[in-house]
């Protein structure tokens, strides 16, 4: 077929309205789709933990702990570096469970500095560094050995979920430091309702873990809560039993645990001269042992746990002045001359901490610290404000609106001639008490 300029033009005016056609769209009814949606939000940023809290033990280790409230995260990254002012650190070993707050970095160097900063993990996020914290090994006793000892009175009733708060703190100091001591002062179960009153309830799922090794001190409660002392002192064993006094050695250190619980021998086991509870012409079996222990023992430091307290802050009428409990006027004495360095209580649900003071509260040098931690987790009492008089040191309770405060319990270093403390709270915030340097032993 002969192809003719019109034609030609004719085919190239159909094309071009093709391709208007293409361009343009062929349906008048199609439209253009919903937009897409909008990018995610990036993840929140991690929370800056804290400064972390460096405690040293001995010449070689230094125990490092913080606080980080989001439960969530998947680690935490430690970092180190060496030397004063150093800058250059450095992640220490792997990352560190994110269930944890806690770690002991051991093999140190001799009376050098280190600092420590931390870090927290999410998947493949990461917070910023923490503000540092620096410590020194070999800052404590004369022969660099030391030893922890970790916690509280008043720790049971099932009403409360302070015990199970109190039972982690203790759990992640024995994950730092496997070799730290657990002890109570009493009053391990507090609670008579008919259901509860066996340890199996209430103590065995939270601080019921730590038995096997505890050195446990016995209060009023535990004896009323499960109804006789064969109960109390099956349950716990040795040392524990047949009396619910005993004493142990650890380090530089002697301890004694007193049976301080009217309920299994009397107040007159321990407060012979105690008129109010006829104590005349009765057996004194534990003053009688705990004479002889003394006398025996070799140790230049000296600690007491004792559920009655020799010291307080009174209640009404005179809320706020410092207490003295006739109960313990004989055995407060007899410690005394034997140089204790320290008293730790319960029986009230709170924290308080007296400086050195001789047996009826007066300031001396030689004296001994008063501890009293009532805070495992049971309840806490109102704190009454200190008045003039009052020596108390620190002092923590509740609010008097209900249990929702912090728990918490006593970490005590032991070195050779010297010791220190800290107050470990499930909720920092709200209160924290710690040594600055070590106290020297009488």
């Amino acid at each position: 077929m002969k192809v003719t300029p019109r034609f030609m033009i004719r085919a190239a005016l159909v094309a071009t309205a093709g391709g208007v056609i293409g361009a343009f769209g062929a349906c008048s009814k199609d439209t253009a789709g919903p937009p897409p949606p909008p990018p995610p939000p990036p993840p929140p940023t991690l929370a800056t933990p804290a400064a972390p809290t460096a405690t040293a033990v001995g010449t070689n280790k230094i125990n490092v702990t913080w606080a980080y409230t989001d439960t969530t995260v998947s680690g935490f990254k430690l970092g180190r570096c060496s030397g004063a002012g150093c800058t250059n650190f450095a992640q220490v070993g792997t990352n560190i469970a994110g269930n944890l707050r806690a770690y002991s970095d051991t093999g140190l160097a001799v009376n050098t500095s280190y600092s420590y900063r931390i870090q927290a993990v999410k998947g493949a996020d990461t917070s910023a560094w923490s503000p540092s914290v620096t410590k020194v090994t070999g800052s404590g006793g004369t022969g660099g050995t030391s030893i922890t000892l970790i916690g509280a009175g008043e720790i049971t009733s099932c009403a409360s979920p302070g015990s199970s708060q109190t039972a982690a703190l203790v759990k992640n100091q024995l994950t730092a430091d496997p070799s730290t001591i657990v002890f109570s002062v009493g009053d391990n179960l507090a609670d008579t309702t008919t259901a509860n009153r066996s340890y199996a309830n209430c103590f065995d799922p939270n601080w019921g873990q730590f038995k096997s090794s505890m050195r446990a001190a016995v209060g009023q409660m535990d004896f009323m809560s499960v109804g006789s002392t064969d109960a109390v002192f099956s349950y716990f064993g040795q040392p524990v039993a047949p009396n619910g006094y005993y004493s142990f050695d650890a380090g530089s250190w002697h301890i004694i645990v007193l049976n301080t619980a009217p309920w299994a021998q009397g107040a007159c086991s321990y407060a012979p001269s105690n008129a109010n509870n006829n104590c005349a012409g009765k057996p004194h079996p534990e003053i009688d042992w705990l004479a002889a222990d003394l006398a025996a023992n070799t140790k230049p430091c000296l600690m007491a746990i004792s559920w009655e307290r020799r010291l307080y802050t009174a209640g009404p009428p005179n809320a706020g002045g410092m207490g003295k409990n006739e109960n313990m006027n004989d055995v407060v004495p007899m410690l005394y001359a034997a140089g204790l360095d320290i008293l730790v209580s319960a029986k009230d649900k709170q924290y308080e901490r007296f400086p050195k003071l001789d047996v009826d509260g007066a300031a001396d040098p030689k004296g001994f610290a008063q501890f009293i931690v009532g805070t495992g987790g049971r309840s806490l009492d109102r704190m009454n404000a200190a008045t003039a008089g009052n020596p108390v040191a620190a002092q923590y309770g509740g609010t008097g609106t209900g249990n929702q405060d912090s728990w918490g319990v006593i970490k005590f270093t032991l070195n050779d001639n010297s010791y220190g403390w800290e107050f470990v709270g499930t909720d920092p915030a709200r209160f924290s008490d710690k040594s600055t340097a070590p106290v020297a032993c009488n």
